[in-house]
């Protein structure tokens, strides 16, 4: 701007001059930053009398990290200014004071950074299942850093067994648990559940903790680890035998179960080589082909695509009673009555269940037939004493019709007693 004075000699007049340029400095120039996202700059107002014009303005020179510098022009009355920022950040700063013919010097630079902010979200992360225990995590770190990185949190929670969705599990808790400050960019965890789908975050670490990146991943499918539940029989027959028990523990089953596999073997003596072994989609089951009165044991256990789990504790079981002769392994020997006829022996041997009659050929004929008293008493009278007569007379020849007969005569006698 032009300043204006009159002279003392002569007559009074104004004598134009151009003014002088800024020959100040702004006094005590300082830098902060209040906070995450702001730069200050304030100074002192120069005297007046050291203004050499009527105005005075400030101008600030700013460089924000590697960007050229800018300038911005404050009016003279004020004495400070904020700039917005980005955490983290460098800036050079200067000052110097203007008037409309020219500038003061510049200011001596002052640095400063602001505060480390939160950093962005981490990039690709990445869940990979490595066992039914096993998930590695990988992650790239975040775009935007707004300071230094000094680790991750990695966080993780079950969030349903894959078997039971529905089920709020009674054996774990659901809530996050958290790996604090970690180093590296990938991160294995273990002790998981098989079969389960798990949620993952993970977060970049400045002085401040940036915003989470998250996905899911189920671990993988392993063998059951227990048996079938509540195994019952539910009625026996003669050579028949029904099943019935509940599915496997849902925290327990690891898989879904596709089939159930039933194992029956014969006890007594005489079915010891009695086995079968089949499978089953049910959760029960009739078994056919059984012997009468024999003891069984029966056992369950379940399968999903990777194998099978633990067979239940052995169920004893028997068959019925049957109406027709036990087998002879279960015959007793306390009522035998020995005939022999036409160069046979018969045996009549069994219980109050039923009689069976056994016969062995001799090896040699034998010229007579000597019945005991009992066998004597089982004929009817005529042929008692034709029998008797015949005796007498000192004929050995058993009389008409009674060799062939006698096996049943001695059934009719050994039942009646």
């Amino acid at each position: 701007m032009l300043c204006s004075r009159a002279t003392a000699a002569g007559p009074s007049r104004s004598v134009l001059r151009l003014g002088k340029g800024c020959n100040i400095f702004t006094r005590n120039t300082s830098v902060d930053a209040p906070s995450t996202n702001e730069v200050r700059v304030s100074w002192a107002k120069p005297a007046r009398n050291t203004w050499n014009c009527d105005e005075l303005s400030v101008e600030i020179g700013y460089r924000v990290g590697d960007q050229p510098e800018r300038t911005l022009l404050i009016p003279g009355d004020v004495t400070d200014h904020i700039f917005p920022s980005e955490p983290n950040s460098r800036w050079v700063v200067r000052v110097r004071s203007r008037n409309q013919v020219g500038y003061s010097p510049w200011s001596n630079e002052q640095t400063i950074t602001t505060k480390q902010g939160a950093p962005g979200s981490v990039r690709d992360l990445q869940l990979t299942p490595l066992s039914p225990n096993e998930i590695r995590v990988r992650w790239s770190p975040p775009d935007v850093q707004r300071g230094t990185i000094v680790g991750y949190d990695i966080s993780y929670r079950l969030k349903h067994r894959l078997a039971c969705p529905d089920e709020e599990p009674r054996d774990v808790s659901r809530d996050f648990v958290t790996v604090y400050n970690h180093k590296d960019l990938d991160y294995t965890l273990t002790g998981l559940l098989p079969n389960s789908l798990y949620e993952v975050k993970v977060r970049a670490r400045t002085t401040e903790l940036g915003p989470e990146e998250s996905g899911q991943a189920a671990t993988f499918q392993t063998q059951p680890s227990a048996p079938p539940l509540n195994l019952q029989n539910t009625y026996a027959l003669e050579r028949s035998l029904s099943f019935q028990w509940e599915p496997v523990d849902c925290s327990q089953r690891h898989g879904q179960i596709l089939n159930y596999e039933y194992e029956i073997v014969g006890q007594d003596d005489w079915a010891k080589l009695e086995r079968q072994i089949a499978n089953t989609s049910e959760t029960r089951v009739t078994i056919d082909g059984l012997t009468p009165f024999t003891k069984y044991v029966m056992r369950v256990r379940a399968y999903n695509s990777i194998g099978g789990g633990p067979a239940t504790e052995n169920l004893d079981v028997m068959t019925a009673k049957a109406n027709a002769p036990l087998p002879p392994q279960d015959l007793g020997e306390s009522h035998q009555v020995p005939l022999i006829a036409n160069n046979t022996i018969f045996h009549f041997s069994g219980d109050s269940g039923g009689h069976r009659l056994l016969q062995r050929q001799l090896a040699t004929s034998l010229p007579t037939i000597r019945p005991s008293r009992h066998v004597q008493a089982a004929l009817p009278a005529p042929q008692r004493r034709q029998r008797m007569a015949a005796h007498r007379g000192g004929c050995e020849r058993p009389p008409t019709g009674v060799s062939s007969r006698l096996p049943s005569l001695l059934l009719q006698h050994h039942r009646a007693g």
